[in-house]
């Protein structure tokens, strides 16, 4: 009885101290070129040609503005004059590092999800066919 008590505690302050990702993720995020490309020189398997594109400021344009229920994107040097579009989404699932995003996507015209990873000061998605890391930074929210 005492080691049930014991792991109850354990298993109580455990999930306590665990992060509301769906709190941390709210705000405004910008693509981060230097950690983005960090990431990829871990990939010897992407060939020339894409890396000579990722290479040229292709990464770190993006900016994610991420909401309670509804979401945007767009790019820095994109012209503002027109309103940002908003979709709608909801945070589906959230584990020890991680939070998964439901959307719909209008490009495929079907339910989609995007699994965030937090680490540190940043978050990242895992992209494109090989597999590396798209890192974004939190930008202060004024």
């Amino acid at each position: 009885m005492r080691t049930l008590i014991i792991v109850a505690m354990f298993a109580f302050c455990a999930s306590a101290q665990a992060k509301d990702y769906t709190k941390e993720i709210l705000g405004k995020w910008q693509s981060d070129e230097a950690k983005t490309l960090e990431d990829i020189s871990r990939h010897p398997e992407i060939p020339a040609d894409a890396l000579k594109t990722y290479k040229n400021h292709y990464y770190g344009r993006l900016r994610l503005i991420i909401q309670k229920d509804r979401s945007a994107a767009y790019f820095t040097d994109q012209d503002l004059n027109e309103p940002i579009k908003f979709g709608a989404h909801k945070f589906s699932e959230q584990g020890d590092n991680y939070l998964d995003i439901s959307f719909f996507d209008e490009a495929s015209k079907k339910e989609d999800v995007i699994r965030w990873y937090f680490d540190g000061k940043y978050m990242y998605t895992i992209v494109s066919k090989w597999k590396f890391r798209e890192y974004y930074r939190k930008l202060d929210w004024k």
